[in-house]
């Protein structure tokens, strides 16, 4: 199962596709970073970048991003996860 897109170095992750994660500690601290970003600062996260080098996590605001083709970048929240091992983690996924 496809649940993201690979571009470069980096894979991008629509919200509705968290749980699809394989790993589920890595599903589990994006969920729970994302319910905390939306509580606290009340964004609407509708994507994930996680780039496989740096083992940088982004989360990403797009406005319409349901309609728009190409929709404009409203917010990104980045995080340095290295307690986890993105490499090995994230090696299964289908991208």
């Amino acid at each position: 199962m496809t649940i993201g897109k690979k571009i470069f170095d980096d894979i991008y992750i629509h919200l509705s596709a968290i749980d699809e994660v394989h790993d589920q500690h890595l599903s589990e601290i994006l969920s729970d970073q994302l319910t905390n970003l939306n509580d606290e600062l009340f964004v609407n996260v509708n994507v994930v970048k996680i780039n496989l080098k740096t083992k940088k996590i982004s989360f990403l605001e797009y406005e319409n991003f349901e309609t728009d083709p190409f929709p404009s970048l409203i917010t990104c929240f980045e995080n340095i996860l290295q307690a986890v091992q993105l490499q090995s983690e994230l090696a299964p996924l289908q991208v």
